[in-house]
């Protein structure tokens, strides 16, 4: 019944979203505080503003992202620089999380995307995305771009009590110096790209912790993204008792939304802050007509106790294991089904929680994919028929393998 009333009121995804924190399905997701607490535009700038750099500023913090000309093909052969213009919209949203999230995670540089596109589509959470000129992988694509070729400047000017951020500087950095997915430099579809050394580092001291289950609930609406990674930010650090008090116009400022009619505004901001209640019910708002008050507030993925795990963005349906709950001595007490079977494709969504767990605690940490990729390389390479092998032999068979596992390929 519930869901039918998500359903009706077109808010599916927080239903899912809330189910997934019921259920206990949340796994963390990561963003550099700066990104957190000022962000890209969420439409397409007009004119020739969209060839511009884009400027943030706000008492300490200063950010600049400009964007860089990108050696094309050109239609009639040869080379071309091309501006492709700054990112907007949800798509560099949810690629900047995505790629900052395994970074953190593997705790590598080198962040894989994925065996092919369609395998990268999937992994960013638009599995079955539409083609075509107006479809979702060619915008998904063009932002892709948009992202990688832009160069970045971060200054936190002096350290601050209330967010507790210590004076840092990001000078003059891309992303990635490398390309990534599709059209390498041999046509071929690439990979995993590695993250610029100074980006790198700036987001292992600077990493903020949500929840990935509520970015793909709000995928849809960058200004809720942007609100939710801000509140994420924001919340833990207010002392106590002495809540913050921003107006509409402020809050906006954070963020990627420049609305200049005040009521079109207000009516976005109270809008995205409603999706967010949804998916962050700890946080402590007052909305009124003219301002939004800020109490602190727990984190919106709390790390005590919390096992670190990633999921994939894309769709999924919950499913109820049979299996016992894994022990903190191994995962093997776990006492495996017989009609457990190995998924071909879509591990982290698709797979039994037996399996799930065998590769989170015995897989030396890398990405649930990877190894799951490697595994049905492994036993293709042995002429094993892995879609017969079940159960018990199943489990012990990839316990083994996921022990001595090193993406070698990768």
């Amino acid at each position: 019944m519930v869901e039918e009333r998500a359903l009706a009121a077109g808010e599916k995804d927080l239903f899912d979203a809330a189910a997934a924190r019921h259920e206990g399905r949340t796994a963390p997701a990561f963003l550099n505080s700066a990104l957190c607490a000022m962000s890209l535009p969420t439409g397409k700038p007009k004119g020739d503003e969209e060839f511009k750099p884009i400027i943030r500023q706000d008492n300490r913090l200063s950010m600049v992202i400009t964007p860089k000309p990108r050696m094309v093909q050109a239609p009639g052969g040869g080379v071309e620089l091309v501006n492709l213009g700054v990112p907007y919209g949800a798509y560099p949203r949810i690629i900047l999380i995505k790629i900052l999230t395994d970074a953190v995670m593997t705790k590598s540089r080198d962040v894989y995307l994925g065996g092919s596109f369609a395998d990268m589509m999937r992994r960013f959470g638009y599995e079955g995305a539409s083609r075509g000129k107006r479809g979702q992988t060619t915008g998904f694509l063009e932002q892709l771009d948009r992202l990688l070729a832009c160069e970045w400047m971060i200054h936190w000017q002096e350290n601050d009590a209330e967010t507790q951020e210590n004076a840092f500087a990001v000078n003059e950095v891309k992303l990635t110096h490398q390309y990534a997915g599709v059209n390498g430099p041999d046509g071929s579809f690439n990979r995993e790209l590695r993250l610029s050394e100074v980006f790198y580092n700036h987001l292992q001291e600077h990493a903020i912790r949500f929840d990935m289950s509520a970015i793909y609930a709000l995928k849809r609406n960058p200004t809720a993204i942007d609100l939710y990674t801000y509140l994420a930010l924001r919340l833990n650090k207010i002392p106590v008792g002495k809540p913050v008090e921003l107006d509409y116009t402020q809050l906006a400022a954070h963020m990627g939304n420049r609305i200049k009619t005040t009521t079109k505004l207000r009516q976005t901001m109270r809008n995205a802050l409603h999706l967010v209640s949804g998916v962050y019910p700890e946080a402590q708002i007052e909305i009124s007509d003219k301002k939004v008050r800020m109490h602190h507030s727990p984190q919106p993925l709390p790390t005590d106790g919390q096992q670190v795990k990633l999921i994939s963005m894309a769709t999924s349906k919950s499913r109820k294991s049979s299996q016992p709950k894994a022990t903190e001595q191994s995962s093997l007490e776990l006492v495996p089904a017989s009609d457990i079977t190995f998924p071909s494709s879509g591990f982290r969504w698709s797979a039994d929680k037996a399996l799930q767990e065998i590769a989170r605690k015995e897989g030396n940490g890398y990405d649930l994919e990877i190894i799951a990729d490697n595994y049905r390389a492994f036993m293709k390479a042995k002429n094993q028929d892995l879609t017969k092998l079940s159960g018990e032999r199943l489990i012990k068979s990839f316990a083994g393998f996921c022990r001595t596992f090193k993406p070698a390929n990768f």
